[in-house]
């Protein structure tokens, strides 16, 4: 009788525990789903009245971050459009008006239209995110990191023809010269773009390697530069927008302040682990690990 007893009182807990637990991890797992910019609506009838409750209020949150997300990219959007016309009648000017502009000035206009441009481009990646309709493609890793790393070097030196600073690719001799994986293909490449583009402005006129290697059974991309590192205290801080180590405004010298702020983002959507760390022998390590 006791053990019948003692039997259904287990049965019974258990029952309850599940009843209460269910519904806490699908609510668990929804809000980490709302914390990437995602939105998810969760069942309101499924357990105790506490939990229906805390469900509604959940519902009612991801809605109103929904719609906030939303109303930031319109906004910014029609502020990029606004600004983007006065600054076309600017440089349509400076080239109208080339032969009786003296030419250090018009050079002066022209870059500080081209930073103004760079940065609502920055500012509108930023706030559009991730494109859920950006179709999954595969690729051989090693090929396309190999091109990338020319294509990146020849558009830096484009720019900094008197710059010493090469980009570098290799690949673990493990791969036997391919590395297939399944991506979105444009999220990867404004990645690795960003986190390349990052080094060599901060990579004291150095060359900057990018290597492609396994770990634990994901494709890891280091890209390492020899610049002065980024302080332990402020490796999480750099991700943060408008976020510069170095203290001037300058778009050359301390780039716009989102590129990092951008990188995160996306990996965060794509469930891809982005972290810095210091390089051995000095400068900066970051690595970016495709866990899916």
């Amino acid at each position: 009788m006791v053990i019948a007893v003692l039997v259904l009182a287990i049965g019974t807990a258990l029952s309850i525990a599940l009843r209460i637990s269910r519904p806490l991890a699908i609510l668990s797992s929804a809000t980490t789903t709302v914390g990437k910019g995602g939105k998810i609506i969760i069942v309101e009838d499924n357990g105790p009245d506490e939990i229906v409750t805390l469900a509604r209020n959940f519902n009612r949150m991801s809605q109103e971050v929904s719609e906030l997300l939303e109303n930031r990219t319109t906004l910014l959007a029609g502020i990029s459009h606004d600004l983007r016309t006065p600054l076309t009648r600017i440089r349509l000017a400076l080239e109208i008006n080339a032969d009786s502009i003296d030419s250090a000035y018009r050079s002066g206009f022209e870059s500080s239209v081209g930073e103004m441009e760079q940065l609502l481009e920055q500012a509108m990646l930023l706030a559009r995110g991730i494109d859920k309709k950006e179709p999954l493609k595969q690729r051989d890793l090693v090929s396309l990191l190999s091109t990338l790393a020319s294509q990146l070097e020849a558009e830096w030196l484009l720019r900094h023809p008197d710059s010493e600073s090469r980009v570098l690719f290799q690949a673990d001799p493990s791969l036997e010269n391919n590395l297939i994986w399944t991506l979105p293909l444009q999220s990867f490449l404004r990645i690795l773009r960003n986190l390349v583009e990052n080094a060599l402005r901060y990579g004291s006129n150095t060359p900057v390697s990018i290597e492609l290697s396994i770990q634990g059974g994901f494709p890891l991309i280091s890209i390492m530069d020899r610049g002065p590192g980024i302080p332990e205290k402020e490796l999480e801080a750099v991700f943060r927008p408008f976020y510069r180590l170095e203290g001037s405004r300058n778009l050359e010298t301390g780039g716009s302040g989102l590129g990092l702020a951008i990188v995160y983002q996306l990996c965060q959507a794509l469930d891809w682990k982005i972290t810095h760390k210091p390089r051995q022998g000095g400068g900066n390590e970051a690595q970016l690990l495709l866990t899916s």
